[in-house]
């Protein structure tokens, strides 16, 4: 999936909350763009989380 295409999808679903997976090919440098992408044209509260963790969802 391109960047654009993440981005279209969730302005198109437009969850509460985002969170990437299966983003392990990607460099630092790249995760950093893809993040900072979804979180400020994504249109929905986005965040990556950290290695070991969890989220609880509602």
């Amino acid at each position: 999936m391109k960047l654009a295409e993440a981005v279209e999808f969730a302005r198109a679903v437009g969850p509460a909350r985002a969170f990437p997976i299966h983003e392990a090919h990607l460099s630092a440098i790249g995760l950093e763009s893809f993040d900072w992408w979804m979180a400020t044209k994504g249109g929905t509260d986005y965040a990556r989380i950290p290695l070991g963790e969890s989220v609880d969802l509602p």
